[in-house]
């Protein structure tokens, strides 16, 4: 292995660290452990999936990459539907606030016109 190669995978570690870091959870709490309650406490209690269960993917991605987080959708035929795209854990936190101000109607209703800012 040549110093190049060497460099690029430390720095292929070294971001993937510094991804998985990039969450807003506290110190005590895996960058895994914040997404699952995420998921728990703020998405699910505010979306009917019916029969089917909201549950987060954790594909492998190999030991020089950051884990990737999936949002997958499991219907009660054993079938499977992915709802988001494979995210390292900064992407996939954003991702799940973005869902959870749309489900909640934040996005709607910050953007909503009141007939005060027409006038601007």
């Amino acid at each position: 292995m040549n110093d190049n190669e060497t460099q690029r995978i430390q720095q292929t570690r070294e971001y993937a660290v510094y991804r998985n870091n990039d969450v807003q959870n506290t110190p005590a709490v895996e960058p895994d452990e914040w997404l699952v309650q995420l998921l728990d406490k703020r998405v699910r209690p505010v979306v009917d999936t019916g029969e089917s269960r909201l549950y987060i993917h954790v594909p492998f991605t190999g030991p020089n990459e950051a884990d990737r987080y999936r949002l997958r959708l499991r219907h009660p035929d054993t079938s499977e539907s992915d709802i988001s795209p494979a995210l390292d854990a900064g992407e996939f936190e954003s991702y799940l606030f973005g869902l959870i101000h749309g489900l909640n109607g934040e996005i709607e209703h910050k953007s909503v016109t009141t007939e005060e800012d027409s006038k601007l």
